[in-house]
């Protein structure tokens, strides 16, 4: 009879779960309306349990109110049990008997066991487990069984002697496939509901991307696409469906996802998603460069169902890099003719300085040419002028006998001329030695009275007593007896005075040497 009461209350079970699972679909899980309506369903069921029960005496009644209402508390929570225990208790209240109170504890301690197996799952998986049920089922039903010792008359141990055996065999295991089944039913409602918030976000990620999400069989004929699709080709996510690859891809492209998709379908199960550059034809006959993700679509046998991937617009990017190569070539070009310039004004340079060094080798042949000749003219005209200068001398001194006025005034203009041209051929060679670097200049004092009679410009310091600085007009060279020259002397205002003309002067010259 227990094995009966069992096998009715379990087939009551199933025709709960599947109310639940309406309930739930409905008003989705663990909201207040479907924990009302679910601890309603469980306090029908014990009801049902307990009205054909196992009749032990009069007002001892035995029935499966113990599997439903700790499956009760262990899968709806407290306000589940709370409802169907209310229920199960009125009812048993209501029938009566000898057994009433007890048969009221069995419901309490049922469902408060049955909420606290419930927090405990909660919070750790492992008590959702068949051993752990099992432990549950018989700590159940073991104070189920405790409670008879409060049946009156101490009719208890008669009881347990007849009923304990079979429910401490039959309840427990009955208390795990039921828990189990509930618990089942609750993860296919949450896979569900899983499923159908990723499907929710997935809808709306696909419908708001910038990329067009899509979906083709082996064919390479549309079967899904996100609305993006149409902004992309011109052809709606419905138009999409159906269409071949060809239709909207240009011909080489074509060919060349047609060649990946088998390689793809030759390479499995090592197939990866790969990447795509290809030419896409609008409706209105455009053509739009995109990139492209794709991989192998498997059911759930790993076999290959189709591919799906994404594809992105790339025109403007493509653009932009076609833009920059152009630059890049400019640049290039520019940069080869400045070259080019550069190296053909380093060729001119290279001649103008091999035109200049040409020039400077010549500057110095003549420069040496000039000097030799300068040597040359040195002794050359040297010699026989102050052998003009000297015979003439001699000849007015009449060393060499008498002369008349007119001789020796002739005499005196030949010696004049000799003495003038040597000083000129001396300012030559000294030029000459002061542009190679070889002069030098020594400051001395010199008396006026030592020279002939010279033209001075002098310069007075109104401070000076007794000596005067004078300064030689380089106009007027200062000559010796010699005939060699003052160096040049600065030009400065003042009068013109004979040397002869004061008392005798102190003159501060430089003299080249």
């Amino acid at each position: 009879m227990i094995l009966v009461s069992l096998v009715q209350n379990v087939s009551v079970l199933v025709a709960i779960s599947v109310f639940l699972l309406l309930i739930t679909r409905r008003l989705g899980p663990k909201t207040l309306p479907t924990q009302v309506l679910s601890g309603l369903l469980f306090g029908a069921a014990v009801m049902v349990g307990m009205a054909t029960p196992l009749r032990i005496m009069p007002g001892v009644i035995f029935d499966a109110r113990s599997v439903l209402l700790a499956a009760a508390g262990f899968s709806g929570g407290p306000l589940v049990g709370l409802i169907a225990g209310v229920i199960a208790a009125a009812y048993r209240l209501a029938l009566g008997g000898t057994g009433m109170w007890v048969g009221v504890a069995v419901v309490l301690e049922a469902t408060l066991l049955g909420v606290l197996m419930y927090y405990a799952r909660n919070r750790n998986a492992a008590y959702a487990r068949i051993p752990a049920l099992l432990g549950f089922g018989l700590a159940v039903h073991v104070a189920m069984l405790l409670t008879q010792f409060a049946l009156p008359g101490g009719i208890g141990p008669d009881i347990l002697r007849r009923i304990g055996l079979p429910v401490l065999v039959f309840f427990p295991a009955a208390t795990v496939l039921v828990c189990r089944m509930l618990l089942d039913q609750e993860e296919r409602e949450q896979e569900i509901e899983a499923t159908r918030v990723s499907e929710e976000r997935y809808r709306v990620l696909a419908e708001n991307t910038a990329d067009v999400i899509w979906e083709v069989d082996l064919d390479l004929v549309g079967v899904y696409a996100n609305p993006v699709i149409e902004s992309l080709i011109g052809y709606t996510p419905e138009e999409f469906v159906g269409l071949p690859l060809g239709h909207y891809c240009e011909s080489e492209s074509l060919h060349m996802l047609q060649a990946a998709g088998q390689s793809a379908l030759a390479n499995l199960p090592d197939s990866t998603p790969e990447r795509f550059e290809a030419l896409y034809l609008t409706r209105e006959g455009g053509r739009v460069e995109v990139e492209i993700v794709a991989s192998l679509v498997l059911d759930a046998k790993g076999t290959p169902v189709g591919f799906q991937g994404v594809t992105r617009d790339i025109s403007a990017r493509k653009a932009d890099e076609r833009a920059v190569r152009e630059r890049n070539e400019m640049l290039e070009r520019l940069v080869h003719e400045r070259t080019q310039s550069i190296e053909a004004v380093n060729t001119a340079l290279l001649a103008a300085t091999a035109d200049l060094e040409g020039a400077n080798k010549q500057l110095q042949r003549a420069n040496e040419a000039k000097n030799q000749f300068l040597r040359s003219m040195s002794h050359e005209l040297r010699t026989p002028l102050n052998s003009i200068i000297g015979f003439s001398g001699t000849m007015l001194q009449r060393l060499a006998g008498e002369i008349n006025e007119e001789q020796e005034r002739q005499l005196t203009l030949v010696q004049r001329s000799g003495r003038h041209l040597l000083m000129l051929i001396n300012q030559v060679l000294d030029l000459s030695r002061i542009e190679a670097g070889q002069e030098h200049f020594e400051r001395r004092l010199a008396r006026l009275d030592n020279l002939d009679a010279v033209t001075l410009r002098l310069q007075v310091v109104p401070q000076a007593i007794g000596d005067v600085l004078l300064v030689l007009d380089n106009q007027n060279p200062c000559h010796d007896d010699t005939g060699s020259s003052s160096t040049n002397v600065l030009p400065l205002p003042g009068p013109w005075l004979s040397a002869q003309t004061r008392p005798p002067w102190r003159l501060a010259t430089e003299r080249t040497m």
